[in-house]
């Protein structure tokens, strides 16, 4: 409240309109009455409330459905709602970034097993205990192009592996501080993922 004591006490009509606010009941509104106060009142923006000679969409309260209140304008195409159905074919076009995105933004979603699905294709493994994706650093990878590892080859190739970093949102090179039987045991199968995507009954 001592905040507002400049603004009350100032000098500039303006501002003390703003700390004061205004009398509805000097500008004519019967604040008393059971009827709306302006029954298609639509913004304060227009000069013509009423609608006259303006077409477009007409809407009816769910309460009231005798007034009828005009609405000026009509919504952008851009901002309509489009309902996109993910299949799995449109999985192959996003990027690893995109793919992070859905898989670790919709846990227990289909889509998540689904962009999952993609990240095996590309040759990628997850890796339960760490909860990272890992592949084999090769040109091709880092091309986007699939390759074929299981989670045994993929620890025992004996190349450098690369994970995911979430925290970053970056692909780096992987220093194995892990006993090689406890990593290879820890890979999400394919088999394990696909049972995911049949329903359960």
């Amino acid at each position: 409240m001592s905040g507002l004591l400049a603004t009350i006490r100032s000098q500039n009509p303006d501002l003390s309109l703003l700390a004061h606010g205004v009398d509805l009941t000097g500008l004519g509104l019967n604040l008393n009455s059971s009827e709306p106060l302006y029954a298609s009142f639509t913004s304060p923006f227009l000069n013509d409330l009423m609608g006259d000679g303006l077409t477009s969409n007409v809407t009816c309260s769910a309460e009231r459905p005798d007034t009828a209140t005009e609405t000026p304008y009509t919504l952008p195409s851009c901002y309509g709602y489009c309902n996109v159905t993910l299949k799995p074919s449109h999985f192959k076009r996003f990027t690893i970034e995109t793919l992070a995105l859905i898989f670790y933004g919709y846990p227990r979603d289909l889509v998540q097993v689904y962009a999952a699905l993609e990240w095996f294709n590309r040759g990628w493994r997850y890796h339960k205990e760490l909860k990272t994706w890992f592949a084999q650093a090769s040109p091709a990878l880092e091309a986007g192009h699939t390759e074929t590892n299981d989670g045994k080859s993929l620890a025992h190739s004996g190349g450098q592996l690369v994970y995911f970093d979430i925290h970053s949102w970056t692909v780096k090179p992987f220093a194995n501080t892990v006993p090689p039987a406890t990593f290879v045991r820890s890979f999400l199968t394919e088999a394990e993922l696909r049972e995911m995507v049949v329903p359960r009954k």
